[in-house]
C-alpha cells in the first residue's frame, strides 16, 4: 500500500511538470470540464483553474467566505444569486515563460481525476496546433445578433424615456458577428490579448454547461482591498477618448479635455455610487476629486472611493453586491 501511494505522488509530480496553460486549458475543454484562465493588470504571471463537475451552479458570492475560484455574473444580477461560480478543483499558477509557479488541489479531490486531466494535458501538449484547435469547430448553440431595426427602435425608445424624464442615462449595446480566421484559436486570442493589453485583466472562461467560451480584456478595476481596508472601488465611466493625438503621439492625462457632457454623466455616476452606499448605510467613506487616467489606448475619467470595512464592521460583499454598475467579473487566487 505505501508503495503505491508513493508511486502515485511520483506520477502526480512528473506529470504535472509537463503541464502547460494551453494544454491545461484544451485538455480541461475536451473533459467538458468548466476552467477560466487569466492574467491580472500588470503582471505577466497567468493563473488557470479547473472545475471537473461538467455544470457550473449559480450562487451569491460571499467575498469572505468563498474558496479559491472564479466569478462570473451576468448584467441583469441585482440580488446576486445568479453569478456563477467554478470553484477550482486544480489551481495552477505559470511565469512569464510558462513555468509553473505554483499549484494546489482541493482537499479531498481524487487522484484519479488529476491523473486523467494531466494525461489529457500530456496528449494535448505533443499534438498537432490544428489539433489543439478542433474546439473552434464544434457546433455551437446557434446565436440570433439583434437587427440593426430593433438596435434603432431601442435608441428611439431610449431617447424617448429620457425626454419624458423616466430616465438619465442609458447605454445601448450592440453585436457583430464575424467568421473567425482558419486556424485560430480561442487561446490563441487570449494570448495575444495579454500581450497587447498588459494593464487590462484579460480572462477566458469555458462554461460546459453553455458550451459558450467567453473571453474578455478590461482596465476596469472595481474594487481594491489589503487585509484590514477595503479600498478604492475604481469607476470608468462616462468620459473615454483616445489617450493619442493626431500625430499618434501620447496625450498626458492632465491635458486631456472633456466637454460638459461628460462631465455630467461622470457626476451622475458619483451620485449613483453615494445612494448606494446610503443604501446599505455606509456613510464614512473617503471620495476623492474626479482626474483623467490612461487605460491602454484611451483615457478615461476616474472617481475614487475608499471604505473601511474593519472599522465600520461591514462586510466587503454587501459593497460589491449593492455598488457594482456592471458585472462583476473576478478572479481570487490563492
Amino acid at each position: 500500500m505505501e508503495s503505491n501511494a508513493l508511486e502515485n505522488i511520483k506520477s502526480f509530480v512528473h506529470t504535472s511538470q509537463t503541464v502547460s496553460l494551453s494544454s491545461g486549458w484544451q485538455a480541461a475543454l475536451e473533459m467538458g470540464c468548466a476552467v477560466a484562465i487569466w492574467q491580472l493588470p500588470y503582471q505577466k504571471e497567468k493563473q488557470l483553474i479547473v472545475h471537473f463537475n461538467g455544470s457550473v451552479s449559480t450562487t451569491k458570492i460571499v467575498l469572505e467566505d468563498a474558496p479559491t475560484g472564479f466569478a462570473f455574473s451576468p448584467f441583469l444580477n441585482e440580488e446576486g444569486k445568479d453569478t456563477l461560480f467554478i470553484e477550482a478543483d486544480l489551481y495552477y499558477r505559470f511565469g512569464e515563460k510558462g513555468e509553473i509557479l505554483a499549484e494546489k488541489a482541493k482537499e479531498g479531490l481524487s487522484l484519479f481525476q488529476k491523473e486523467e486531466w494531466q494525461k489529457q494535458s500530456q496528449m494535448v501538449a505533443t499534438a498537432s496546433q490544428t489539433a489543439a484547435n478542433e474546439a473552434l469547430n464544434r457546433p455551437s448553440i446557434p446565436y440570433q445578433p439583434a437587427s440593426k431595426e430593433r438596435y434603432m427602435r431601442s435608441v428611439e425608445a431610449a431617447v424617448a424615456a429620457i425626454q419624458a424624464g423616466h430616465l438619465k442615462k442609458v447605454v445601448l449595446s450592440r453585436t457583430k458577428e464575424i467568421a473567425l480566421p482558419t486556424g485560430l484559436s480561442p487561446f490563441m486570442i487570449f494570448d495575444r490579448l495579454c500581450d497587447k493589453y498588459p494593464t487590462a485583466f484579460v480572462s477566458m472562461v469555458y462554461l460546459p454547461q453553455l458550451d459558450q467560451i467567453w473571453v474578455g480584456a478590461t482596465p476596469k478595476r472595481w474594487f481594491l482591498w489589503t487585509r484590514r481596508v477595503f479600498l478604492k472601488p475604481l469607476l470608468f465611466v462616462a468620459g473615454t477618448q483616445s489617450a493619442f493625438d493626431g500625430n499618434q503621439q501620447p496625450i498626458a492625462p492632465k491635458q486631456a479635455l472633456w466637454s460638459q457632457k461628460e462631465i455630467e454623466e461622470q457626476a451622475l455616476v458619483g451620485r449613483y455610487i453615494i445612494s448606494c452606499f446610503k443604501k446599505i448605510r455606509v456613510r464614512e467613506y473617503l471620495e476623492e476629486s474626479t482626474k483623467s487616467a490612461v487605460a491602454n489606448c484611451l483615457i478615461h475619467l476616474l472617481s475614487e472611493y475608499k471604505v473601511d470595512t474593519k472599522a465600520i464592521r461591514f462586510q466587503k460583499s454587501a459593497v460589491v453586491s449593492n455598488c457594482c454598475i456592471r458585472p462583476l467579473l473576478f478572479g481570487k487566487d490563492t
